[in-house]
């Protein structure tokens, strides 16, 4: 299977920002990277407290991104009341091996009023939890 598509970078709040595409759950994932100097640096997604992503954290651990290993702390957008985004993992799958395509149908985690999380949601979700991140940073640096 290929590398998750990774759909949008930026920056924000002094951290870099990743949006991710799955094409094991048709959803988006979002992914903050920490510098070496953070507090937040090599801790693990159930030690952070007050970053509070859609969902929760769900991640931390190195990821590969510039052509160096980051870590990261992240969060998901596949709960329950979470639907895949058909639409976009149409363009953006569209090459995709044909196990990805036979798994869709049964992924059954959405719920009754599901939601699709847009790049927009996840670009604002990012942009809240790398604010979150930096009032962490700069209280520690106070301290």
């Amino acid at each position: 299977m290929r590398p998750t598509v990774i759909e949008k970078s930026f920056e924000s709040n002094g951290h870099t920002c990743l949006v991710t595409f799955s094409e094991v759950t048709w959803c988006r994932c979002g992914y903050v990277l920490v510098e070496n100097s953070s507090i937040l640096f090599g801790r693990r997604y159930d030690e952070v407290r007050g970053v509070t992503p859609h969902g929760g954290l769900t991640f931390s651990d190195y990821i590969d991104f510039g052509g160096s290993r980051k870590w990261a702390l992240g969060f998901d957008c596949a709960h329950y009341g979470d639907e895949p985004d058909v639409e976009s993992g149409e363009l953006l799958l569209d090459d995709a091996p044909p196990e990805v395509w036979a798994a869709f149908p049964k992924m059954t985690f959405w719920g009754d009023s599901a939601h699709v999380w847009t790049l927009d949601d996840v670009v604002s979700e990012l942009e809240e939890m790398s604010a979150q991140m930096a009032r962490i940073e700069g209280a520690t640096c106070k301290g």
